[in-house]
């Protein structure tokens, strides 16, 4: 149509725009799609190739050529664009959309059940790269390249992510239990960070836990173990290990951050003890423990006992038991 259009471009210019005709090139394109492609024979065949050959991909079975499938999409784009009939996105785009859809429903259903959390986050990390660079190398315009990440971030993240928390072993709430497990926990961060909403799992995971391991401290309090010092000490080992979560599985994110904080407040703030607690714990602390401690380390100890104090609010509680 090119070599057409321009070996007519004189009339073109003349007779076309004088008698207000469609330009060559359009109406070749158009004679094109009425006669060629709308043709029974060719457009559902070509359209069931091309959706074949990407879930031969899918499956890992590579195509022979991406530039045979690249051709045709781009000649599917440049008919609609000729005659503003749609023809991509009729023939194809609504057709690769609903498969991409079915085909991660089923796909993300049938792994999370015969693998574990972290498996999945693996598999569903490697899925949406692969569909990435599958729209870059076929030259996806915007208009399905994000609709088509939407649909596998829906099926792959959204859909599980409650799953992929609670999982028993492996699940993020399981993970939080080991301190070794800090990049299975980033990975999983990393992962649902694609949908936002899906993070507020994560972070209600983890107040969840903090929440725990504070009321178990307390409990040991209540036992008839008192031991103030050895409870503040507790809330400061725990401060140290989540603030480690916090830093390294959740990239340091601010709402992270806030609800470690506003976690660490719930349990604290419970009944008095733990002003007490803290009042003694300093009371001890300035008396014999810094003794011996160089600058640094005092001033080490004494933020970490800021932190704590932080938490705590009524002040004047821990004032009235600290002067006692």
């Amino acid at each position: 149509m090119i070599m057409v259009r321009d070996i007519l471009m004189y009339m073109d210019r003349t007779y076309i725009q004088q008698q207000r005709r469609r330009p060559v090139y359009e109406l070749g394109l158009h004679l094109f799609r009425i006669t060629v492609w709308e043709h029974p024979k060719v457009q559902p065949r070509v359209s069931e190739l091309l959706l074949s050959a990407i879930a031969s991909e899918r499956d890992g079975l590579l195509t022979d050529d991406r530039s045979l499938l690249k051709a045709n999409l781009g000649m599917l784009l440049e008919l609609g664009q000729a005659d503003s009939s749609n023809v991509y996105e009729k023939d194809f785009e609504q057709l690769f959309l609903a498969t991409t859809a079915e085909f991660y429903k089923l796909e993300s259903l049938s792994y999370l059940s015969q693998n574990s959390a972290t498996d999945y986050v693996a598999k569903a990390t490697k899925r949406l790269e692969e569909e990435r660079d599958r729209a870059l190398a076929l030259a996806l315009p915007s208009s399905t390249e994000g609709p088509l990440q939407n649909i596998v971030e829906t099926e792959l993240i959204e859909k599980h992510a409650r799953t992929l928390v609670d999982m028993e072993n492996s699940g993020f709430a399981a993970l939080l239990r080991d301190e070794t497990k800090l990049e299975e926990m980033r990975s999983m961060y990393d992962l649902f960070v694609r949908v936002p909403a899906s993070v507020d799992n994560l972070r209600e995971a983890l107040a969840d836990r903090i929440k725990a391991d504070g009321k178990a401290l307390i409990t040991d309090q209540e036992k008839g173990n008192a031991d103030p010092p050895a409870f503040v000490r507790g809330v400061l080992s725990m401060r140290d290990r989540y603030d480690k979560v916090v830093t390294v599985a959740f990239r340091g994110e601010k709402k992270a951050k806030k609800r470690m904080r506003e976690s660490f407040e719930d349990f604290l703030n419970t009944d008095a003890r733990a002003a007490s607690c803290l009042a003694v714990y300093v009371d001890e602390l300035l008396r014999v423990g810094l003794r011996g401690a160089t600058e640094e380390q005092i001033s080490e100890e004494l933020h970490k006992v800021i932190i704590v104090f932080r938490y705590l609010s009524d002040k004047d509680v821990f004032e009235s038991f600290y002067k006692q």
